[in-house]
């Protein structure tokens, strides 16, 4: 197997709620030339932007179990990156450590999966979108989902990336490994 770890600064930007992300924002453009950058992983509200909200009995807002707030912090995090010779012809896949609440990943414009399992791994195959030049990887956290009652018990809420990121490269046929 090959392994490239993708840690390490990444063009962001932060919105109000999903709503309000461009849908140019997943895609190849120049979008990101005057994002600020950030690092993964990391919470964006240890890092200047939003801030932090411990948990015991108080949700951070006011809505009914299963909704979310109108004001719901979304992170766009975006990296520009080349496949390493030896990962080409091979099933290629995203390991994200961790995040908090739901992710969206996106590589090269096309909608790869997403993730509600907070603060847990999920992995995704990147294979067939992968390009053999530049190509533009894109995680999208939004803070707060429906899935916020379930995990209301004492811990510190923070929106972000939280673990490693990284690629894997596998044979393109039989199990992976």
């Amino acid at each position: 197997d090959s392994f490239l770890s993708l840690n390490g600064h990444w063009k962001f930007g932060l919105y109000e709620n999903p709503d309000e992300v461009p849908e140019a924002a997943w895609q190849k453009g120049k979008i990101d030339r005057d994002w600020e950058e950030i690092e993964l992983p990391g919470a964006w509200s240890l890092q200047g932007w939003d801030r932090p909200h411990y948990t015991n009995v108080q949700m951070p807002f006011a809505e009914e179990p299963g909704k979310t707030p109108a004001a719901n912090p979304t992170g766009v995090h975006r990296l520009r990156f080349a496949l390493p010779p030896e990962m080409r012809g091979r099933r290629v896949l995203l390991h994200v450590g961790a995040a908090e609440s739901v992710l969206h990943v996106h590589l090269n414009g096309h909608g790869v999966g997403l993730s509600k399992d907070s603060k847990l791994a999920a992995e995704f195959d990147l294979t067939e979108f992968l390009e053999s030049g530049e190509n533009l990887l894109v995680l999208t956290v939004v803070r707060f989902s429906d899935a916020s009652f379930l995990e209301d018990q004492d811990h510190w809420n923070f929106g972000g990336v939280h673990l490693d990121i990284s690629l894997r490269a596998t044979a393109l046929d039989g199990w992976i490994t």
